[in-house]
């Protein structure tokens, strides 16, 4: 069979619709058969995100490395392998995959936020702080960033930062468990104990229990969806490039 990326784009394309519809055995083969009319760095990733979803982190991976391969300067497969690598428990190397993927786009906020939840698993607050601080200046009204930058200051001791943080991620989320949940813990170190236990009461009232942020399914499918976002721009950029 010839190299035919229009046929490649409109596979990819009918993978995108299945991940969307959360089938991911019909996505996975509309990306292989896009694979297999294009070998493209965007239908390897793509590919890779369904592989994350399926638990299969080793196929994850090496889709990824094989996007990098085809194309070095594809930041969305070094920000996907970043999840795979560390939900194998490899902090450092998604640290590395995502500080790439920084280097080459310094405008995605997601993996500044990603970045910064690793650095924070590690014990390394101000670099956390500081790339949730990168994270909201490209995005200001982001409620996730501004929590997650609350609970770095409040791993700091920054009780008064982490409070305004989490409380403005309240503001822009109501709906933000984790950030009430957060909040209590802040109130009790600072002694207050009723603004706590209301707090708890708004997190169980939200059904979320507490937990430090980390990753989620609902984080990698949302990774998955912004990443097939740009895969198709970057399909219909080569296309129209011909």
């Amino acid at each position: 069979m010839g190299v035919d990326p229009n046929a490649a784009a409109a596979f990819i394309a009918q993978g995108d619709s299945y991940v969307l519809q959360g089938d991911l055995v019909r996505a996975v083969a509309a990306y292989t058969e896009a694979i297999r009319h294009f070998p493209h760095a965007v239908a390897y990733k793509c590919r890779a995100v369904c592989f994350i979803q399926r638990e299969d982190l080793d196929k994850a991976i090496a889709d990824c490395t094989e996007a990098i391969q085809l194309d070095p300067a594809f930041y969305p497969a070094y920000s996907t392998r970043a999840v795979a690598v560390y939900l194998r428990g490899d902090v450092d190397g998604a640290i590395a995959d995502n500080t790439e993927a920084i280097r080459l786009n310094p405008n995605d906020a997601l993996v500044y936020r990603n970045r910064g939840r690793e650095y924070g698993e590690k014990g390394m607050h101000d670099l956390a702080i500081a790339d949730y601080t990168a994270a909201l200046r490209l995005e200001p009204k982001n409620a996730d960033a501004h929590s997650d930058r609350g609970w770095a200051y409040a791993q700091r001791g920054e009780f008064d930062e982490a409070l305004a943080d989490l409380t403005e991620a309240i503001r822009l989320d109501p709906t933000l468990g984790v950030a009430y949940a957060n909040r209590a813990h802040v109130y009790r170190k600072l002694g207050n104990q009723e603004k706590a236990a209301a707090d708890d009461r708004m997190n169980i009232t939200l059904g979320q229990a507490f937990v430090p942020p980390s990753w989620t399914v609902a984080l990698i499918w949302w990774i998955g969806i912004f990443t097939i976002a740009a895969g198709i721009v970057y399909m219909v950029i080569w296309l129209g490039g011909r």
